[in-house]
């Protein structure tokens, strides 16, 4: 099936990466990836780990344009993780654009970004998740995540989440999505 923007979904033999899950998931964890063949298998089962039974969720991997055995591994992983949708660029249109595709197919009300080279941790979702909890508003929020003094990003320190209302110049990280149709 064709996406949008060039964007083909799937790669497999029917086309389609999975069947689509009965009703619109709480989060959507979505990562772009290129020439990621060996990071992606951990990096799913680390989004598992994080989220299995925790909050319902989609992942939406873009792969874009990889030419090493990602798409394969891609294809691999919809079997064993119904919550997986994987897309395929045709050609290689970087990360933004990556990000772009992958929030517009995204079915979620919330989004949250990880790099496919495993560089974001998924075990910091839950703590984003616990933050935003901790300010329910009906405010578009931008919740962020800061990281502790003496520590670095992708290292196990603490973080501590900021939910901050969305205005010019932020990104959306959590926002009403049209329901899947």
């Amino acid at each position: 099936m064709l996406g949008r923007e060039g964007s083909q979904e799937g790669d497999g033999p029917a086309g389609s990466a999975s069947p689509p899950l009965p009703r619109a998931p709480e989060i959507s964890v979505v990562i772009p990836a290129r020439d990621e063949a060996d990071n992606i298998g951990p990096l799913l089962a680390d989004v598992r780990a994080a989220l299995d039974g925790r909050v319902d969720y989609e992942v939406v991997v873009v792969d874009d344009g990889s030419v090493d055995a990602t798409p394969a591994r891609l294809r691999e992983a919809v079997l064993a993780f119904p919550r997986l949708r994987s897309v395929r660029h045709r050609a290689p249109s970087g990360q933004s654009a990556s990000l772009w595709t992958g929030v517009r197919l995204a079915r979620a009300p919330w989004i949250v970004t990880l790099d496919g080279d495993g560089q974001n941790d998924p075990a910091d979702i839950p703590a984003l998740l616990d933050a935003r909890a901790a300010r329910r508003s009906d405010r578009l929020l931008l919740v962020t995540a800061t990281v502790s003094p003496g520590t670095t990003a992708g290292s196990s320190g603490p973080l501590r989440g900021s939910p901050t209302p969305f205005g010019a110049g932020c990104s959306a990280t959590g926002h009403p999505t049209p329901a899947a149709g």
